[in-house]
């Protein structure tokens, strides 16, 4: 089980950012939201965590601030991969799964 803090590490490296500034990240509720048997919470919180911190190290250099505290709720970032489940379209519905060609289809060789 790998830990929201350590993906946010090797994602924060991986980009080239300074190491201390991870340190600005932090993570408010309760853990999971997401169902799965892989560490989808961990990787959403992580992912959203480390684009949110990009945003506030850009804010911080073109203000020529300090880098701001960046604080992920982890319920939230839950909804946000999940947010094609929590709209429904107005006015129109949505296409079927499977478009009209898909199928299991016999190849050549049988």
């Amino acid at each position: 089980m790998i830990s929201e803090s350590a993906l946010v590490k090797t994602l924060w490296q991986a980009l080239g950012g300074a190491p201390g500034d991870a340190q600005a990240l932090e993570f408010t509720g309760a853990a999971g939201g997401l169902p799965s048997k892989f560490e989808v919470s961990a990787f959403a919180c992580a992912t959203i965590g480390v684009a949110t911190l990009a945003a506030a190290e850009l804010w911080a250099k073109r203000r020529g601030e300090t880098l701001r505290r960046v604080t992920v709720d982890r319920r939230l970032a839950a909804a946000a991969f999940r947010c094609e489940r929590l709209v429904k379209p107005e006015g129109w519905t949505l296409p079927g799964a499977w478009d009209p060609i898909a199928g299991d289809y016999r190849a050549a060789d049988g």
